[in-house]
């Protein structure tokens, strides 16, 4: 007896739903995977910029005997200084003459990848700048006290040179007037998002606290400590109250990092601040003799 041959017909619509709906649900399953695996990769990578950056810093100690200055007054902060020690001998920069000198306007334009953190989301360019619309930006800065940090956080003033960060204002500087340590005391960090001015991971469009700073050698491209806690910045209702990493990009410690920003110490070795550090101990990694005793960090 002949019986016909059944065959298989195509998906019924249910089917195909149901197929798409656990391909969806598989997609949403794995892509915050995906994106935690990207921004740690990112967060190493930036970890690695900033050792790469603290071993120029080294090296030019050695060849000098001290380091850099950390910024001289309407001229170049520290990062012209050790070009040839980062692989970056290539971009020529004048330093005889100020960073806004047309001389210096071809290096300024350079982006010089070791400056940026992979983590920043958009294009890095000072499309607003008199200088030029193609000025590149850097992430990483040195760093110092603002006097105004102290008072509005209730701390009490160390018996060193309380200011100063691992790299003085305008002069060089050895390593050995480090006094609190070099293991103990931040020599560069993350103050990232520049040219855009941001706030807790969105940008500020609060006119007064809108700056153009950061192009990656000018001289005020460093972290200062200050605006991050006075009043005539933020106004009375303070955002960033207390919390001083990963709150606000004007001369702050700043990054696109979920847990923190990473900072180089004066002995070479990176680490991590998280976003919890409380304002007395950033105080006290920040300055290089204020003979604090420190903490776990």
């Amino acid at each position: 007896m002949f019986r016909p041959t059944s065959r298989r017909g195509a998906f019924t619509l249910i089917e195909l739903l149901v197929v798409i709906a656990i391909i969806a649900v598989l997609i949403g399953l794995l892509l915050p995977a995906v994106q935690k695996v990207r921004e740690a990769a990112s967060r190493i990578k930036c970890q690695n910029n900033i050792k790469q950056l603290a071993l120029g810093l080294h090296s030019f100690h050695d060849n000098r005997q001290a380091l850099p200055p950390m910024y001289v007054a309407n001229w170049a902060n520290c990062w012209p200084y050790i070009l040839p020690y980062i692989e970056a001998g290539n971009v020529k920069y004048d330093l005889t003459k100020a960073y806004s000198d047309p001389a210096n306007i071809p290096a300024m334009e350079t982006q010089i990848k070791l400056l940026q953190c992979p983590s920043v989301p958009f294009q890095r360019n000072f499309t607003s700048s008199s200088l030029s619309p193609n000025i590149k930006t850097t992430d990483y800065s040195a760093c110092r006290i603002n006097a105004a940090f102290y008072p509005n956080h209730g701390i009490t003033i160390g018996s060193g040179n309380a200011y100063t960060g691992a790299m003085s204002d305008t002069t060089y500087s050895p390593l050995t007037a480090i006094t609190d340590g070099t293991s103990n005391t931040v020599l560069i960090g993350e103050s990232a998002g520049w040219p855009n001015t941001m706030l807790k991971g969105v940008g500020d469009v609060y006119p007064t606290r809108n700056f153009v700073g950061c192009a990656w050698a000018r001289e005020d491209c460093v972290i200062n400590l200050s605006h991050i806690t006075v009043v005539n910045f933020f106004g009375a209702d303070n955002p960033c109250s207390g919390q001083v990493i990963n709150c606000h990009n004007a001369f702050s410690f700043y990054s696109f990092h979920t847990d923190g920003a990473n900072v180089a110490m004066a002995d070479g070795s990176t680490r991590l601040l998280r976003s919890s550090v409380t304002p007395a101990l950033l105080a006290s990694l920040v300055t290089r003799a204020g003979g604090e005793v420190l903490g776990d960090f």
